[in-house]
């Protein structure tokens, strides 16, 4: 048994009978630099340590899954560990894991919840596309229908139903579930990195996009082939009093559905109604709700004036944070007007070529007030990403 834990720097780290050291990024590193008692992710032919960059702690699950030779293997970060079940703040042991693999497939963290910067509990979809380019998880549902056709409905499932997430990659578990969750794994990000040019075209923390869909991908796995996962806490050695997620059962619960009236949003002559949906907005937002529930012609006011500039999602297939985080240069173009930004998308959203960022962009449906219609977000959400991951087909 082994436990890797996985840096981009030289520190003072655990090094013994369970737990390794390993270098991530090591290309940067000269030889003369290393030390004796590390592992390096360069260090073998195929290797994957130059994308370090954009895949993240996967350069090192690479290493692991090509070079160690361990019939039970893991992954921890520099900074992150499993808790002991028996001692809070103190690294689980390997009597620990052992027990706990006797009845479990694999020891996992503990899931966190999906959400919103204010706070908010999401689906997955959600609260992914809040943060990063949400058209990501489109392309990877093309990719899994087309080539891992048995893991579709799974993935669909968790992105739009579930709220919630286990974080960062790590596992520990036997060979054989690490060798067929990493053949699978690297085969769909090996297609996604085909479609995609994060070094072009996002900043450096959107870059790391392979690292962030992975994180998802592992749920995935796990639950389409319905292994015993142990969710194990995680904790900072270096800072023992951090707590690193939120109790799922103190968050905040989900919105009221909104019923009322949705008036046409539009402002001095300008139709806002492909970034804003009145029911999506108060359906979205209790705060919202509450306020504007008995006047909703004022909704839109709010966004135009407050809720664009908080990254407020007013749209089941608009987010500004996504839009602008797969296209960086929008910031040149238009500067920090959140105004002029929304009227970017509406003037060039819609015929943009490119797969990054652009939630709408492909897409040529009625909006859900031209409907006439009333659903969730939840089912906004679901029926969206169904919808558009089986009527499009890219061919690789």
């Amino acid at each position: 048994m082994k436990i890797y834990i996985t840096s981009h720097k030289h520190l003072d780290l655990p090094c013994n009978e369970l737990y390794q050291p390993l270098y991530v990024g090591a290309y940067r590193i000269p030889h003369k630099d290393r030390r004796q008692n590390w592992l390096y992710d360069d260090t073998y032919k195929g290797n994957i340590s130059k994308l370090n960059s954009t895949y993240c702690e996967l350069t090192g699950l690479h290493w692991i899954w090509k070079q160690s030779s361990e019939d039970t293997v893991g992954l921890v970060h520099y900074r992150r560990y499993f808790e002991s079940p028996a001692s809070k703040r103190h690294t689980i042991t390997q009597r620990e894991i052992e027990h706990i693999l006797d009845s479990h497939d694999c020891i996992i963290p503990e899931r966190i919840p999906c959400l919103t910067s204010k706070g908010r509990l999401v689906s997955v979809a959600e609260q992914y596309r809040t943060f990063h380019p949400g058209t990501d998880l489109i392309q990877i549902a093309e990719i899994i229908k087309k080539y891992q056709p048995s893991y579709y409905r799974a993935f669909l499932s968790f992105v739009r139903d579930e709220a919630s997430f286990a974080p960062y990659n790590m596992i520990i578990c036997k060979r054989e579930l690490l060798d067929g969750y990493l053949t699978w794994l690297f085969e769909i990000e090996t297609r996604l990195s085909r479609r995609i040019s994060p070094l072009d075209e996002r900043t450096p923390y959107q870059q790391r996009v392979f690292g962030f869909i992975s994180e998802r991908l592992l749920n995935v796995y796990l639950y389409k082939n319905k292994c015993a996962a142990y969710q194990c806490p995680v904790y900072d050695p270096s800072n023992s009093a951090a707590e690193l997620y939120q109790p799922l059962e103190t968050c905040p619960k989900r919105c009221e559905q909104y019923r009322g009236d949705c008036p046409d949003p539009v402002r001095n002559g300008i139709d806002y109604s492909p970034v804003f949906d009145t029911s999506f907005y108060l359906s979205h937002y209790s705060d919202l709700h509450d306020t504007f529930r008995d006047c909703p012609s004022f909704a839109l006011d709010h966004y135009l004036t407050h809720g664009v500039k908080e990254g407020r999602v007013a749209h089941p297939r608009f987010s500004i944070n996504s839009y602008v985080n797969g296209n960086p240069q929008i910031w040149n173009a238009v500067g920090h007007d959140h105004i002029k930004m929304l009227h970017h998308f509406m003037e060039h959203g819609n015929n943009a070529q490119r797969a990054i960022g652009h939630e709408d962009g492909f897409y040529k449906q009625e909006s859900t007030r031209e409907q006439g219609l009333k659903l969730s977000p939840q089912r906004l959400m679901r029926d969206f990403y169904i919808r558009d991951a089986e009527q499009r087909g890219y061919i690789d």
